[in-house]
């Protein structure tokens, strides 16, 4: 394995640095292993022991995750940083208070049982999508924790629903993705939680805007030759076709990360936020056009453009299309 790990202390340093270690992942069975190797190395090297986490190529894993897991899910090249890297103040080293802060919320509802479950999911809060947007959110573990409580009968559900989301950054910012290397996936969890809740109603001028906001136009293409493409959640059947219509296909992070679909009801103002993400990750690895698997998708982010350059505060210089529109033009470039 090929490591980069951050270093940080905020006593000393004014940004992070990163060090490389190489290992032989033969010799290790658990993220902790690997960590106490990287502290073997370099004894400056600091990490939780009690409850070992870390961000591996945007994904958190637990110190108790496999190796081979990891090496699964991300290769063998690793780049090693704090859960959340705003809360580091000594290498992997996090303040938690804010993991703690988000459980008084339900902690008048909640049993004792109640709470060692949450303490449990520490991976969950820290890979909360929405954290990367918004600083203030409450985090996923505490939604999983109420939903756990209200579906095992507990008589505070109105009061529970009502902590979680209202004067919060709650529910209603939650765009759930699964960001750990192995555990659960709580997406149906929150879905319903969410069908449980009385959802936030825009405001009429949001409704306006909206209505009155241009939407950018399906480009006309006329071939893909040579034209930098990056693929938005597509298959390998996707990206084949278009490599064989002479596209170069693009590589970007957020190829497969949500970009505010479901929020846009509910809190447009952080779906603008993700959805620039998005466009702005494809468009500064070099792309110039967008093509997404799912039609909707599409539709999405060419109807709501104007808002993402002014969330970004930046032009976007990409086109968008869905898969499909570019059946027109396939019998051409064959």
């Amino acid at each position: 394995m090929r490591l980069q790990v951050m270093f940080f202390n905020a006593k000393t340093d004014y940004l992070p640095y990163y060090k490389k270690f190489s290992l032989d992942p033969k010799d290790f069975k658990k993220v902790r292993d690997v960590l106490r190797a990287i502290k073997k190395k370099d004894e400056a090297f600091d990490f939780d022991a009690s409850y070992p986490l870390v961000r591996i190529n945007g994904l958190v894993a637990r110190g108790d995750t496999s190796v081979q897991e990891v090496c699964e899910a991300v290769g063998d090249e690793w780049v090693m940083e704090p859960a959340w890297k705003y809360r580091s103040f000594d290498d992997l080293m996090m303040d938690e208070a804010d993991f703690h802060e988000a459980y008084k919320l339900i902690e008048p509802y909640a049993t004792m049982e109640d709470r060692f479950f949450y303490a449990s999911l520490k991976d969950i809060h820290y890979a909360s999508a929405t954290l990367e947007f918004d600083k203030e959110y409450v985090g996923d573990a505490v939604l999983v924790t109420a939903h756990r409580m209200i579906a095992k009968g507990n008589p505070h559900k109105e009061a529970i629903l009502k902590a979680i989301s209202e004067d919060v950054s709650g529910l209603w910012s939650c765009e759930y993705e699964k960001l750990t290397i192995g555990g659960k996936d709580y997406e149906k969890e929150i879905e319903e939680l969410k069908s449980w809740a009385e959802p936030p109603k825009p405001d009429l001028l949001s409704k306006i805007c909206a209505k009155l906001t241009r939407s950018k136009e399906v480009p006309q293409i006329d071939t893909l030759q040579e034209v930098p493409v990056a693929l938005y959640y597509a298959n390998d059947e996707i990206e084949k076709e278009l490599k064989k219509r002479g596209a170069w296909v693009v590589s970007f992070s957020k190829a497969r990360r949500k970009a505010g679909q479901s929020l846009i009801e509910v809190n447009p103002e952080l779906a603008y936020k993700k959805g620039a993400a998005v466009l702005l990750d494809a468009m500064d690895s070099g792309a110039e056009l967008l093509v997404c698997a799912r039609a909707e998708d599409a539709r999405y982010f060419r109807s709501n453009f104007r808002h993402f350059e002014r969330s970004s505060g930046r032009e976007i210089y990409i086109d968008i299309v869905a898969y499909e529109e570019l059946e027109t033009i396939k019998e051409e470039i064959k």
